[in-house]
């Protein structure tokens, strides 16, 4: 098949609506598929990630679209701030996705981003994944269901029922992301963090919760050593909320972390935490922390227990609630034949949602979608 990845966010952002669709690519072309991502050229140039990507992946290609200087002004904005910044970048680059798409047939497109499905062609069908939900559904959202050339694809059940519930019913499939097995791993290292937090610094991902779990820990005479990874607009609140606590021997803020060094972050810990509460899909550190067998202790909301299953792989807490997070949490440190069975058990899920298995059952329903 020839395939088309449009993705305008995939070569500077790094998330996981950028990580899945790169994962997507590299093991069609590894399936002997011709792939091409189309994406934008930033001023700033690409990421670490996606340059390491490129280096390594040779087969993919790869089309750059620039905007013209007069809407650059879009990216004076930081990225993932704010929603609007994403819908005015999609709108702008749709039109000229549009046209390259008018000049250049695939057999099939997927996108990843709701308001990006304005590239799609009539020419050739598309598949959109969905794979999270806004606050609250506009009025224009059903936009972006109405292409009749289109096909969804939720990344779990909870994100397709909550599509379908805001904008009047849909038909989607759930399909939930995978994880490459083979570079994350266990790897024999000193364990010297006790709870990881590796995401986005935003609301929606429960860090300040986590931040009051530690605090709960510390009055009971535990002495963690949390290490907070990841970028966001949360990022100021969130120092000032460690300080107020005087939490600051405890919680180190790392920031941006190197492609090279994640594998060894998540070896290095004993427990990783994913505190998310709503609209969110199976997050994509929580399935890598897995691969590497460390226990998560993630909600019990949303999509989590799609991948969790409580008391085996995983433990789960209830959402926005730090004391329910500091119990499970404490359970796993203080038990260390805990720790190790349930990440034994992790590392077993994480092999049957590996992306070699995923990318063919994709591949599958990629071609029945051509034929139709």
């Amino acid at each position: 098949m020839k395939i088309a990845i449009y993705q305008p966010r995939v070569s500077y952002y790094v998330g996981g609506g950028e990580v899945v669709p790169l994962e997507m690519a590299r093991n069609f072309a590894l399936h002997g598929h011709k792939v091409t991502v189309v994406t934008s050229r930033h001023p700033d140039g690409n990421s670490e990630y996606f340059d390491k990507y490129l280096s390594v992946n040779p087969s993919v290609e790869v089309i750059y679209l620039e905007l013209p200087t007069s809407l650059r002004w879009i990216y004076e904005e930081k990225p993932g701030t704010n929603q609007l910044r994403w819908d005015y970048e999609a709108i702008h680059m749709g039109r000229l996705a549009q046209n390259y798409f008018d000049k250049n047939i695939y057999d099939v497109l997927n996108v990843h981003y709701n308001v990006d499905i304005l590239a799609a062609n009539i020419k050739f069908p598309a598949v959109m994944f969905l794979h999270g939900v806004p606050a609250e559904a506009e009025y224009y959202d059903k936009i972006w269901f109405s292409f009749p050339n289109v096909k969804y694809i939720s990344v779990s059940k909870y994100i397709g029922q909550k599509w379908s519930e805001m904008v009047g019913g849909i038909e989607y499939i759930p399909f939930t992301n995978g994880i490459d097995t083979t570079n994350y791993h266990p790897i024999q290292v000193t364990k010297d963090i006790d709870i990881l937090y590796f995401g986005r610094l935003v609301p929606v991902k429960g860090v300040n919760y986590l931040v009051d779990a530690v605090k709960i820990l510390v009055n009971k005479g535990l002495n963690p050593k949390v290490v907070i990874a990841g970028k966001g607009n949360q990022k100021e609140s969130l120092v000032e909320l460690v300080d107020r606590l005087e939490l600051s021997d405890n919680i180190e803020f790392i920031g941006y972390v190197p492609q090279e060094d994640v594998l060894s972050l998540y070896n290095r810990s004993k427990v990783f935490s994913a505190p998310s509460f709503d609209r969110e899909g199976v997050l994509t550190t929580m399935l890598e922390a897995a691969a590497c067998g460390i226990p998560t202790v993630t909600t019990n909301s949303c999509s989590m227990p799609e991948f969790v299953d409580h008391g085996v792989n995983g433990l789960l807490a209830n959402p926005r609630d730090a004391v329910s997070l500091a119990t499970e949490i404490e359970k796993l440190l203080l038990d260390e034949t805990l720790r190790n069975t349930i990440g034994d058990e992790a590392r077993k899920k994480s092999e049957t949602w590996n992306w070699d298995i995923k990318a063919m059952n994709l591949e599958n329903y990629f071609e029945n979608a051509i034929k139709e």
